[in-house]
């Protein structure tokens, strides 16, 4: 039974110190005996873990340095940005600076390779409040924690040159998610959450290990939308229900092109979002239900610019994420593809291409 508390430190890491500890991770190892002793000090480190895991309700009880964000301005706010930690009643007069929060895990959202939750909702709350799970003082977060204990042990392998061994370390599972949104932090709070800081912590098992906090966003995903909206085929003449797909449709293509433009304009790809429709999450009116905004997430594997060396390459990135979060809406059913196909036709949009590869879309 895990206890309540954990957690005996935290420390709040620059983008500068964060290029440091990932430039002095990339060990190379000049002996097999070297490498063995870190494998044996990761085995003990997993061993106290198992002992003593992360879980619902546990409570991180180290205090937490978050940078506070700028509040949008009214212009900002009215084009769709959200106000960063609002129900910590830090509003538009915030002022720049950092304060102290708490953390307490709620729903595991994410295991990793060895089945081991990596990522959680968390509820954020003042350093010193009493607020319990769920309370309205609290805001909710989401929280990435890479330790090296919960990675893959290399095996050992007595013929293999040691300085060929490759070891990922924990701070590289998120350092690259932690510079995209450095990166795209003028976007933060609009097209990607807010992030509250890459931190590194102490474990009850005494390991070092990196939490990174993001903003959690409130709504249904791309996939859930299609999932409650799609329908099989039908044969002609198209059913009223059908219709109501397609309307719905034509209304979020332009806003997804458009969204995505800014993203790639800002020398960045997904690149998770052709086989995880997931990772967008929808803005909806609530009246409405109507699509108004969209936010992505999980910029695990993203890739930027100036990490491709052609830039052939990165436009046909570029071309193939357009058409993959337009494809997860069009393809709902044949019906529904030439639909879609005529009516960017009639519309003159550019489709990306083979994204209506196969349909006859004449009249």
């Amino acid at each position: 039974m895990p206890s309540p508390e954990q957690l005996t430190a935290s420390s709040l890491l620059s983008p500068e110190t964060v290029t440091e500890i990932v430039r002095t991770s990339h060990v190379v190892y000049t002996s097999h005996a070297d490498f063995l002793k870190d494998c044996r000090k990761w085995r003990e480190d997993c061993k106290k873990q198992s002992r003593d895991p992360i879980g619902e309700g546990i409570r991180l009880q180290a205090s937490f340095e978050i940078p506070l964000k700028k509040c949008p301005s009214p212009l900002e706010l009215s084009s769709g940005f959200r106000q960063p930690l609002p129900l910590l009643g830090l509003g538009a007069d915030q002022s720049a600076g950092t304060f102290i929060g708490n953390l307490t895990l709620g729903k595991c959202l994410r295991v990793n390779e060895r089945g081991k939750p990596d990522m959680w909702i968390a509820d954020l709350v003042k350093a010193n409040n009493e607020a319990g799970k769920g309370s309205a003082s609290a805001q909710r977060v989401v929280l990435k924690i890479a330790q090296q204990s919960s990675q893959d042990i290399p095996d050992f392998e007595p013929d293999l040159n040691p300085s060929k061994v490759k070891v990922l370390r924990a701070i590289n599972l998120v350092a690259r998610e932690f510079f995209i949104y450095e990166r795209l932090h003028h976007l933060q709070g609009w097209l990607l959450p807010y992030s509250f800081g890459l931190h590194k912590i102490t474990m009850s098992n005494d390991e070092d290990a990196y939490i990174f906090i993001t903003e959690y966003i409130e709504g249904r995903n791309l996939r859930t939308w299609k999932e409650d909206n799609a329908h099989p085929e039908h044969p002609a003449p198209v059913p009223p229900i059908l219709t109501n797909y397609f309307e719905k449709g034509i209304t979020m293509i332009p806003l997804f092109m458009d969204l995505l433009a800014v993203l790639h304009a800002n020398g960045i790809v997904h690149k998770g979002l052709d086989t995880s429709p997931e990772h967008v999450i929808l803005v909806e009116d609530s009246k409405t239900a109507a699509v108004t905004g969209v936010v992505f997430v999980e910029f695990k594997i993203a890739v930027t610019k100036d990490s491709i060396s052609r830039g052939s390459t990165m436009s046909k990135l570029m071309d193939f994420e357009t058409m993959s979060v337009l494809s997860h809406v069009t393809d709902c059913c044949p019906t529904h593809r030439r639909m879609f196909g005529k009516w960017m036709q009639a519309e003159k949009m550019v489709a990306p291409q083979h994204l209506f590869s196969g349909v006859d879309l004449s009249d």
